[in-house]
C-alpha cells in the first residue's frame, strides 16, 4: 500500500488494508494515461471503515466511508429506526446490511437521515456530531 491507512478520527493506523478496485485510463490515441486504485481499511479503535482513492497517480487521504456533515438532514426517532428495522428484516441481504449499520452504534450515537444524492436519502450513524457509517438503497428510505 503506497499510503498507510490513517484514521481521520483518532489518527491511529488502520488495519486490514486491501485493494478493492483499480482502473487504467487511455488517452484519445489509445496510449496509457494513468490509472486509479481504491483501497479500504478499518480502524478497530473507532469501529469505522476507511477508503483511499488514488486517481492518475495522485493519492488522496484516507477518509470515512460515510456522508459529510453537510449532508445530514435530521435525527431519526427510535420509533422511526424501529419501523425501518421491521421493514428491512423482510429482505435477507439488505436486512443484514441494515443490521450491520445498527451494530456500529455505541452509547450516545445517533441515527440520522442524510441526502444521498439529488433525489434520494440514506441513513447514517452519527458519533459526536460526525457521520461514521452509512446505509443506502436504490431509492429513499
Amino acid at each position: 500500500m503506497e499510503v498507510p491507512p490513517v484514521c481521520p478520527i483518532c489518527g491511529k493506523e488502520g488495519q486490514n488494508a486491501r485493494l478493492i478496485g483499480s482502473a487504467s485510463y487511455c488517452n484519445a490515441a489509445g496510449a496509457p494515461s494513468g490509472g486509479s486504485v481504491w483501497c479500504e481499511a478499518v480502524c478497530t479503535d473507532c469501529d469505522v471503515d476507511l477508503r483511499f482513492t488514488s486517481k492518475k497517480g495522485v493519492p488522496s487521504v484516507w477518509y470515512l466511508i460515510a456522508p459529510e456533515k453537510s449532508q445530514l438532514l435530521r435525527l431519526l426517532s427510535n420509533d422511526e429506526v424501529e419501523a425501518i428495522t421491521n421493514k428491512m428484516q423482510r429482505y435477507k441481504a439488505i436486512g443484514a446490511k441494515w443490521n450491520a449499520l445498527l451494530l456500529r452504534r455505541r452509547p450516545g450515537d445517533e441515527i440520522w437521515r442524510y441526502q444521498f444524492n439529488d433525489k434520494h436519502t440514506g441513513i447514517t450513524v452519527v458519533r459526536n456530531g460526525l457521520p461514521i457509517a452509512c446505509f443506502n438503497t436504490i431509492g429513499s428510505l
